[in-house]
């Protein structure tokens, strides 16, 4: 009885993440409003109630390519599966509960976090702050650290944990990749943990004595984004450690090589917060060139770096009052001629009255009118994926539908199988038979034959495959599918009934294979011969069914089959076709 009820609540969490996916699917193509979403959303919270009334708790892990539920590996066959784990994994998800206080707003929130790029969030902290920054509810989630990870090559258990480097140690990987540049070689020494930043900053320099300005400006490049690209870093500890490494680096450069690097450093745009931490870090020396190389150079020095290095040499005595003052006085020299690029009087002869207002407002509120905002919200709706599809499916019946030239019949033609492919893919089925009946209705045979000829086998196989995928609730749509469609599911439609085990799969099966009509006799026949005797039972239901007289000479070889199961129901279809 125990495992009668935990393989139900497998089945059920199983259902769970199948529909979630769907879902997903959905919200990317459609509104929130949109009927098809309205429904897969409702599903899904029936699925989630009927879990928790069954007294479990939706709490599965993320394995990578994987889902498990009570140690149990789910839909290991399912490729859709395997998609939603990784991206699961990749936002830094190591398992999820579904509680009962899960709110349908919740629900796309997390789902639309989820659908975007995973570094956009890791850029905001993790899927922890991610929630938490959308208030969402019900959703609780484990966030990946590094005790998820493991070295498998070790035969130690201890010994993997204590080799593991820390992952703070950007600075080291991003040194041995600059040594590497320069020699082509790995430096041992760094490797091992054995050589600081000095001793590294004193290597580099002596390499580059008598190198092209080309080499050093290459080296001031790759610093000058390493120091970019580590404000980006979210963890403090990780960030001020590659810091600390990467100043103490930079004050034991050579005096021409340091004055380069600062100066490119210098141009960054960078946060008050960064700002400070990466320019305490240096000597006196560094700060003095730093001051002089912004006094010196022509190019763009954002304030806040300005601001910090003018109050480093100021409070470190590095340089004089009035070289102090003079450095003052430029910055307001320069705010001064900033402001007179936006004077009032320039701004009004230059931009148009009518943009005036709009531009102002945006500078006030830094939000979009509202009746703007609105016309923007129409036009996203307009030139979504959906729309966008189902405008360039009606343009293409209607092309087909109007004598079109030859020369575009079979692209006219393909362009309505991929419309087909698209409602498929997104699993919307109201919509896919609305678009076949449009395709296939109040045409010859002869055009009907030559668009069926397109539809690719995989598309017959993917709308089988969706009766179990999805549910008894979508077979009746699939079934007007398949019917609608017609001789191209024939043979797949067999293939399917014959490895199918679920009984009730089979039978749904075999009933679209009746309403196909007498075309499907032929094809059944030929498994009649078939290796598998619950194969050759199947057929010869069917074609009792069809009323396949024509087909009797070949039943009644099965007579004598050696199962009693194949012989009972061969006997019976020849009495019944006799």
């Amino acid at each position: 009885m125990f495992q009668e009820d935990r393989s139900d609540l497998i089945a059920q969490i199983t259902d769970v993440l199948n529909t979630m996916f769907l879902l997903c699917k959905h919200l990317s193509l459609y509104n929130e409003d949109n009927a098809v979403v309205e429904k897969t959303t409702d599903k899904l919270m029936r699925s989630i109630g009927l879990a928790h009334a069954s007294g479990g708790n939706v709490l599965v892990t993320v394995a990578k390519h994987r889902f498990l539920f009570q140690g149990e590996f789910l839909g290991q066959k399912n490729q859709l599966f395997t998609k939603f784990a990784r991206r699961m994994f990749q936002h830094g998800i190591s398992s999820f509960s579904l509680t009962p206080g899960l709110t349908v707003p919740s629900l796309y929130a997390f789902l639309r976090v989820l659908m975007r790029n995973a570094a956009e969030t890791w850029d905001e902290g993790g899927i922890g702050a991610s929630l938490q920054n959308r208030n969402i509810v019900g959703i609780q989630v484990t966030e990946m650290s590094e005790s998820d990870f493991r070295l498998l090559d070790s035969t130690d258990d201890q010994d993997q944990t204590d080799d593991l480097q820390p992952s703070t140690d950007l600075w080291s990987r991003f040194a041995r990749s600059i040594f590497n540049s320069l020699t082509g070689e790995e430096l041992a020494s760094l490797t091992a943990g054995e050589s600081s930043p000095a001793e590294l900053a004193e290597r580099i320099s002596e390499l580059l004595v008598g190198r092209s300005v080309e080499e050093k400006d290459a080296l001031t490049r790759e610093l000058t984004s390493f120091v970019a690209t580590l404000q980006c870093e979210k963890m403090k500890t990780v960030r001020t450690t590659a810091l600390l490494n990467l100043a103490d680096f930079i004050n034991q450069l050579s005096d021409d090589l340091r004055k380069t690097v600062l100066g490119g450093i210098c141009s960054l745009q960078m946060s008050a917060e960064y700002t400070e931490d990466f320019f305490n870090g240096l000597s006196d020396k560094a700060v003095l060139d730093a001051f002089r190389q912004t006094m010196m150079q022509q190019g763009y020095t954002p304030p806040v770096v300005m601001s910090l290095i003018t109050k480093l040499a100021g409070t470190r005595k590095l340089v004089s009052d009035g070289e102090l003052a003079a450095q003052l006085s430029a910055q307001e020299e320069r705010a001064r001629k900033t402001k007179e690029l936006f004077r009032p009087d320039e701004f009004k002869k230059y931009v148009p009255s009518h943009y005036q207002k709009v531009l102002m407002h945006v500078l006030h509120n830094q939000q979009l009118p509202s009746g703007l905002n609105d016309k923007l919200q129409e036009l996203k709706k307009s030139l979504e994926d959906s729309r966008l599809e189902q405008q360039v499916a009606r343009l293409s019946l209607f092309i087909l539908n109007n004598n079109p030239d030859e020369d575009y019949l079979k692209g006219v033609r393909n362009r309505l199988i991929g419309s087909m492919q698209f409602h498929l893919d997104a699993a919307d089925y109201p919509n896919l038979i609305d678009f076949c009946r449009a395709c296939f209705s109040d045409k010859t045979e002869e055009e009907l034959q030559l668009l069926v000829d397109l539809i690719p086998d995989s598309f017959m196989k993917q709308v089988l495959g969706d009766a179990s995928r999805l549910g008894k609730e979508q077979q009746p749509q699939i079934a007007e599918v398949i019917a609608l469609i017609g001789a191209p599911f024939v043979r797949p439609l067999i293939e399917f009934t014959a490895l199918e085990s679920d009984r009730s799969l089979r039978f749904f099966y075999l009933s679209c294979l009746k309403k196909l009509g007498h075309q499907v006799a032929d094809h059944a026949a030929l498994f009649l011969n078939d290796e598998r005797w619950f194969v050759q039972r199947n057929m010869l239901i069917l074609l009792g069914e069809l009323n396949a007289v024509e087909k009797l000479p070949k039943i009644r070889l099965l007579l004598n089959h050696s199962h009693q199961k194949v012989r009972q129901e061969a006997l019976k279809t020849s009495l019944l076709l006799h």
